[in-house]
């Protein structure tokens, strides 16, 4: 599978966009070129939902983006680039070999912190600007595809992981960032708490969540919750704390080692080291 040709959509759509000036029909046209392809993905009761979906997560608004913008895109070697990397990691990580989408971000994720992907057990979707630099992209690639890894190794699903696991995921696909690309590549979030950690955090946010199943319960503990007033990308932050606490306790490990490493015996390493975790930095 690897790096789908994504870029030949995107010039399909740039050629379309000669006859639909109107914002109707560029999402329509949106919707033909860069919804319709990945629909075979999702089950169909999700179809109504995917469009709504890709947007919300960083696909381009057809009515704001400028074309010349998507045309630098277009232009742009970062399908092959991409493509480098990911036989690379796979390799590495022996990890599966599932399809990567490279798709238009929209104008806001202009900001690097605001880089954006999503991972499935089937695909992984990349969500892209040329504003990005090849590293920025490399980077985010590192973090999806180790998810993908991760969770092969795990057994773990959408529906089945626990809280403590999907905060070390998070925390672990950073720092498989860190070994390849360097310090410089981390995720704002990895830093993002290091000057206001209040202990109490752990108590009453993370401590009795441990367990809690469901991808879909932990979005407020992970991303934060202004009206709960749980802190933004809480267990972001503490889930890559927790890996680095974790590496420091076998230094002799590489990013191969901890994909590896599951289980029971992972779970009462992540418990125990969490316990040690005195001061957050």
């Amino acid at each position: 599978m690897s790096v789908v040709r994504t870029d030949k959509w995107l010039n399909w759509y740039l050629q379309d966009q000669t006859n639909h000036r109107s914002k109707k029909k560029r999402m329509k046209s949106q919707k033909e070129f860069f919804v319709k392809p990945l629909e075979k993905w999702f089950d169909e009761s999700f179809l109504k939902f995917l469009h709504p979906f890709l947007l919300d997560q960083g696909l381009f608004s057809p009515d704001e983006e400028s074309l010349d913008e998507l045309q630098k895109l277009a232009d742009l070697s970062v399908w092959h680039d991409v493509q480098q990397v990911f036989v690379e990691i796979k390799e590495q990580w022996n990890g599966p070999d599932i399809p990567i989408y490279l798709l238009p971000a929209h104008s806001g994720m202009v900001d690097p912190a605001k880089k954006a992907g999503v991972s499935f057990p089937f695909a992984i979707f990349l969500f892209i600007g040329p504003h990005l630099k090849k590293v920025e992209i490399e980077a985010l690639l590192i973090h999806e595809y180790h998810h993908s890894v991760r969770l092969q190794q795990t057994g773990l699903t959408e529906e089945t992981i626990p809280f403590l696991e999907s905060m070390y995921m998070e925390g672990l696909a950073e720092c498989a960032v860190l070994e390849r690309l360097g310090k410089e590549q981390l995720a704002y979030w990895t830093s993002i708490h290091q000057d206001q950690w209040e202990e109490k955090w752990v108590e009453k946010w993370i401590e009795p969540n441990l367990d809690l199943k469901g991808r879909s319960n932990h979005r407020k503990y992970l991303y934060g919750d202004a009206r709960l007033r749980i802190p933004p990308m809480l267990g972001y932050y503490f889930g890559y704390q927790l890996a680095v606490a974790c590496m420091n306790s076998r230094p002799g490990w590489n990013t191969v080692d901890w994909l590896r490493f599951t289980g029971a015996e992972c779970d009462l390493l992540l418990k125990e080291v969490l316990k040690s975790m005195d001061n957050v930095e």
